[in-house]
């Protein structure tokens, strides 16, 4: 695939080799934002999304909202890759290959970065609140920690301590990258920027590529 060819959505549909989870927060390999997304990262866009995303909860395993990753389908796992989208929720975390183990030493987003500074944010808040109840707890003594009010401090820092440790897990959609990175990273941005126009300008403002595909596939956007 070079410069000059002429792309078609059916050639970059067929791209998708998978989706999979990955910990926003300890990924497998750092994934690097901005070099294949054209929207820069601003503070106002973030502080929406944070609370969006307190108010009507984190959608982390759904298609709409699912990060478009750039990789080679030889370098993934092949346990890690799942392809049924109506049970998105159930998708495997990434993991590499033997030879991604040795190759691999980072993922590009073509997306997403507004999501995962947000997700970090809210991990901040959510590690702070932590050691806060920990300092509260310990504080107590042994004696009040038997208390009604301890009791409750306690439940509440294992039920935080639960959320932060779920937090950055976030679906992902695979794009095989083939052999040629540079022109195939260059031309699948260029067409996955011009689908994702399309679909915002006939969808009413809902800017989704992952929405286009499970749509043409048939399937709800939705998921676990």
């Amino acid at each position: 695939m070079g410069t000059g060819h002429k792309a078609s959505r059916d050639e970059l549909e067929e791209a998708i080799f998978g989706i999979a989870k990955v910990d926003l927060l300890d990924p497998v390999r750092p994934i690097v934002q901005g070099t294949f997304n054209a929207r820069p990262l601003t503070a106002s866009t973030v502080g929406r999304l944070i609370q969006d995303m307190k108010i009507q909860g984190v959608r982390r395993h759904q298609y709409a909202t699912a990060i478009p990753l750039l990789a080679k389908k030889r370098h993934i796992h092949s346990t890690a890759i799942f392809k049924d989208v109506t049970r998105i929720g159930d998708a495997p975390k990434l993991k590499l290959s033997v030879e991604g183990e040795e190759v691999v030493k980072q993922f590009f987003a073509a997306g997403g970065n507004h999501r995962t500074a947000a997700v970090k944010a809210l991990a901040e808040e959510e590690a702070k609140k932590i050691g806060q109840l920990e300092k509260m707890i310990e504080e107590g003594g042994e004696e009040k920690k038997k208390s009604g009010r301890m009791s409750k401090l306690t439940e509440e820092l294992e039920e935080s301590r639960k959320t932060l440790a779920s937090m950055g897990l976030w679906t992902v959609i695979l794009y095989d990258g083939g052999e040629n990175d540079f022109y195939f990273y260059f031309y699948l941005l260029s067409m996955l920027l011009l689908l994702l126009l399309v679909r915002y300008f006939t969808s009413g403002g809902e800017l989704s590529w992952a929405g286009v595909v499970a749509q043409r596939n048939g399937c709800s956007a939705g998921g676990g």
